[in-house]
């Protein structure tokens, strides 16, 4: 099971310059978020950054309230460290 942000702009470099903004960030992120943090293409031109959670099937995971918690603990963490810095990051790239 994953969270995730996707960067999703057609424009596949402003796609690759938010990466490296958040990439340059990673340890500052895997500190506030207390999971290890992936980043990745997502298709040809979209970007990713995530954390992941192994579970055996979706219905064991439907049906475990610690993946659950988890799940909704972690999208609360990556909204709150991630949105200021998505902020901060397309106004300086977009200018």
């Amino acid at each position: 099971m994953e969270v995730a942000l996707h960067f999703e702009s057609a424009d596949e470099k402003e796609n690759e310059k938010l990466m490296d903004y958040f990439v340059a960030r990673k340890e500052e992120i895997k500190q506030k978020i207390g999971e290890e943090i992936f980043f990745g293409r997502l298709g040809k031109k979209w970007r990713s950054i995530y954390t992941r959670k192994e579970v055996k099937t979706l219905d064991d995971a439907l049906d475990s309230e610690e993946v659950k918690r988890w799940a909704v603990d972690t999208m609360v963490k990556f909204y709150d460290t991630l949105k200021p810095l998505l902020d901060k990051a397309v106004r300086e790239i977009r200018g």
